[in-house]
């Protein structure tokens, strides 16, 4: 190797202009596009790109004109595209202001993606939210239906006397086949209480978890009738531990720090915008509502 390319190579200030050079290269490379700005180039990526789309879709490859049919309308796409923003015909266009501001936000969450916590910030997260994760109450309980048609005082002096009889049978089952055919099930095991309440009604609900547990009471009403009513069984409602729920908790947490990064990187993106409101809200409204109500002499009055 000639002594004047080794010291060429060791020297420091040689590695300074071969950065500077490469530096120079991939900024020419980068920006090409802004330097030729009605140039449109189809890469060989993508070209395989497009066929790998074409492939997805249709479950086979392309042939060569249909490839180049699709290329063709991405041509006419791009161009189209730059001189509609050439003559910035989406400023005003309320869809593509939309569009665009959704894709900004879809890009920001996806760069503020929070790392996973540990389980004290969980269990913190948990701990402020509770009734997200609390588990429902659940009963057991057991009903004779009368349907509304059938209300009569004869009737509800025969259901007085049944609440007295099956309260002092030893048999658990002397309900069974008593009252009007139900549609549904004369007793039920531990179902939770939004499940009574899309089954029975919230008033119906609200009542039977009030009720203590093994006596016969009632009755009380449904949206379909009346019905005397036994609590076998009752879980309250609890709070189950963290190890049991973690990962019901997670995307919870989740969510709730990526709305927290998103409106922080909003209010940082805000900073460097001067926003003026020309008229407060409120004397839009006034002056639209002042506008629609008729003066002393029946005519519209006037906001100044």
């Amino acid at each position: 190797m000639p002594l004047v390319f080794k010291q060429f190579i060791r020297d420091p200030f040689a590695h300074f202009i071969l950065i500077g050079a490469g530096l120079f290269v991939l900024y020419g490379l980068v920006n090409d596009k802004e330097l030729a700005p009605n140039r449109i180039i189809i890469s060989a990526a993508d070209i395989q790109r497009t066929a790998n789309q074409w492939q997805q879709k249709w479950h086979r490859a392309p042939s060569e004109s249909e490839l180049l049919k699709v290329i063709e309308r991405q041509i006419r796409e791009e161009i189209y595209y730059r001189e509609a923003q050439a003559l910035d015909l989406g400023r005003d266009d309320p869809i593509i202001r939309r569009r665009l501001a959704e894709k900004m936000e879809f890009i920001a969450s996806d760069l503020l993606v929070p790392s996973d916590p540990a389980d004290e910030e969980l269990a913190a997260y948990l701990a402020a939210n509770p009734d997200t994760f609390v588990s429902p109450i659940r009963l057991s309980f057991s009903h004779i239906f009368y349907s509304a048609d059938s209300v009569s005082r004869e009737r509800q002096s025969n259901q007085e006397t049944l609440l007295t009889r099956l309260n002092e049978s030893s048999d658990p089952q002397a309900y069974s086949g008593l009252g009007d055919s139900f549609n549904g099930k004369q007793h039920y095991e531990q179902i939770a209480d939004y499940q009574i309440a899309r089954i029975f009604g919230r008033r119906f609900e609200e009542q039977l978890i009030a009720l203590p547990v093994g006596q016969w009471l009632g009755p009380i009403e449904s949206g379909y009738g009346r019905h005397l009513v036994r609590i076998d069984d009752r879980i309250d409602a609890k709070l189950p531990p963290l190890t049991d729920i973690r990962d019901k908790v997670l995307p919870y947490w989740r969510a709730q720090q990526q709305e927290k990064s998103n409106d922080s990187l909003y209010a940082k993106l805000r900073e460097n915008y001067q926003i003026v409101i020309m008229m407060k809200p409120s004397q839009i409204l006034e002056a639209s509502l002042a506008s629609e109500s008729p003066g002393l002499d029946g005519s519209p009055e006037t906001v100044q």
